[in-house]
């Protein structure tokens, strides 16, 4: 006998995820929806959504339909991407676009994969400064504290 897995899906959660990863409010979200912010909090409660409500949100959030009703809900959005395949022919495909069973593109986010590389870069720049910062001033506690010392011994004498 075959048994049959039933995904955790949650159209709602699903959308506040990838809200999320675009680093979006509710408000911000509901102003490109053309709804109320209490109307985005209602609609990420639910867990079952509407095909053309979800088209709605599918565009604006530039992934597919059927990226919004797969997603799982205890799946890190990462997983998500496993296959990808990168085109340059297809530079204006949205997150999730299915090319084939189980394979996604996400060739509209090559520039924000290229950004966060640089983000990356310039934290790992920030940290070595920073870290380097922290020895001088370490150096620079040791003296104040050698200092401090040698003054507290002229006034014991």
């Amino acid at each position: 006998m075959e048994e049959v897995i039933k995904k955790r899906t949650h159209h709602g959660h699903a959308i506040q995820r990838v809200r999320q990863c675009h680093n979006w409010s509710r408000a911000t979200l509901a102003e490109k929806m053309c709804m109320e912010q209490q109307a985005i909090y209602r609609i990420e409660k639910k867990q079952q959504i509407d095909e053309e409500t979800l088209a709605k949100f599918a565009k604006v959030l530039n992934v597919s339909v059927e990226f919004l009703k797969e997603m799982e809900e205890e799946q890190p959005i990462t997983n998500y991407f496993i296959n990808n395949t990168f085109s340059p022919t297809d530079s204006n495909m949205p997150i999730g676009s299915t090319i084939e069973k189980n394979s996604m593109t996400i060739n509209s986010n090559k520039e924000h994969i290229l950004a966060l590389e640089e983000l990356k870069k310039v934290y790992e720049e920030n940290v070595l400064v920073y870290k380097e910062l922290i020895a001088e001033l370490r150096k620079e506690i040791a003296k104040l504290e050698e200092e401090n010392k040698q003054l507290r011994d002229l006034l014991k004498d």
